[in-house]
């Protein structure tokens, strides 16, 4: 395995080198307008709650809403009950930006594999994460509170 992930690692100095983007060529905000019920419970498949709730932060009180009936009634009360844990105090914008990450790298995993088809122009540029550099402890810090009681409050 350690051949796998130093194969990896090459390939993406050698992307860095050439200038290719390290990133999905689909933002997050604009997968949750698009994407079905059905889609969003393929991808929600084996995704930890907790990457689930860190990742709709910042999402609007109407993508919430659609996200939200893709999970089952005990699934949406433990992600909403994720948002009382005190891991929630220390979240960052980073941290938001890597737990959708790797939802979108499930997306890729599943488009790659033919399960989801999702369709593009070529030269959009989309979300990536500038994994050198920035640990998760870097501000911003996003307050996850005011967010919970101003979307919450209103779905």
């Amino acid at each position: 395995m350690a051949d796998l992930n130093e194969l990896e690692k090459r390939i993406q100095r050698i992307e860095e080198q050439l200038g290719i983007p390290n990133g999905y060529r689909y933002g997050f905000e604009e997968l949750v307008d698009c994407l079905d019920r059905r889609t969003f419970e393929m991808i929600w498949v084996g995704v930890d709650t907790y990457n689930i709730a860190v990742s709709l932060i910042g999402l609007t009180d109407e993508q919430l809403k659609k996200v939200k009936g893709s999970f089952s009634k005990t699934r949406w009360a433990e992600i909403t009950n994720e948002y009382q844990g005190p891991f929630m105090q220390e979240i960052t914008e980073f941290s938001v930006r890597v737990k959708r990450q790797v939802i979108l790298d499930k997306i890729r995993r599943l488009e790659s594999g033919g399960e989801v088809v999702l369709g593009r122009d070529p030269d959009y540029q989309g979300e990536s994460v500038p994994w050198t550099g920035i640990k998760d402890n870097q501000g911003p810090f996003v307050d996850v509170k005011v967010w919970v009681q101003s979307v919450f409050s209103q779905t």
